[in-house]
């Protein structure tokens, strides 16, 4: 029979409170250890939130990184040549006009007046810089003095009205010139040669494919 820890008394054994002291005897509690299933789980447990934590800062910086992907591609041109259809939609496009050869003269002989010029105009169409190349050849026996200068609208005017141009090239009073001058395209130009003889008669002069090539 058990006693009561506060009187020392006998206490029956189905009995919650002392009989002789009258006190609520304590009640003990037994604990169960966690079983081993248990155990695991809850070592499961502490290893999946880090992961599920790691799993969801890659899946935010993922689609970060792809917004900005998507954001740099829209601002960044595109480069297209001229005759391909560029997209409705999508990256700005900038569009580059392929390069162009332009003839300006050629000719195994051709006779300029006397006292006079022959004039070739041409342009680069719009292109940023043109670069001409060819020769002139003087090819009378006597007098062999020409002139080949490079003039615009304005210079050719003048020319034509009898007064000295203002050029963009002057070989200077020649017998024959190669020609290697650069120029911008985006402006209309004439090529003139001049007989810059004293004399009365044409000079034949003989004009080696005289071109420009012009580009962005």
């Amino acid at each position: 029979m058990p006693t009561c820890p506060f009187c020392s008394r006998e206490v029956p054994a189905a009995s919650s409170i002392c009989p002789s002291c009258l006190r609520a005897l304590p009640i003990s509690v037994t604990t169960a250890r966690p079983s081993a299933a248990t155990s695991a789980t809850r070592t499961a447990l502490g290893w999946l939130r880090p992961a599920i934590l790691v799993l969801a800062l890659l899946a935010v910086g993922g689609y970060g990184f792809r917004e900005y992907r998507q954001r740099r591609s829209v601002a960044e041109p595109v480069l297209t040549t001229a005759g391909e259809a560029a997209p409705r939609t999508g990256p700005v496009t900038t569009t580059i006009a392929p390069p162009i050869e332009v003839a300006i003269a050629d000719s195994a002989s051709v006779s300029i007046p006397a006292g006079g010029h022959l004039a070739f105009t041409f342009s680069g169409k719009g292109r940023s810089g043109c670069r001409v190349h060819g020769a002139v050849q003087a090819l009378s026996r006597g007098d062999r003095r020409i002139a080949v200068f490079v003039v615009d609208r304005d210079g050719l005017a003048e020319v034509e009205g009898g007064r000295r141009p203002r050029t963009y090239y002057d070989s200077g009073v020649v017998s024959d010139v190669t020609l290697d001058i650069n120029l911008d395209g985006r402006t209309e130009y004439t090529l003139v040669i001049a007989n810059a003889g004293g004399g009365r008669r044409p000079k034949p002069v003989r004009i080696k494919s005289v071109r420009a090539s012009c580009a962005d």
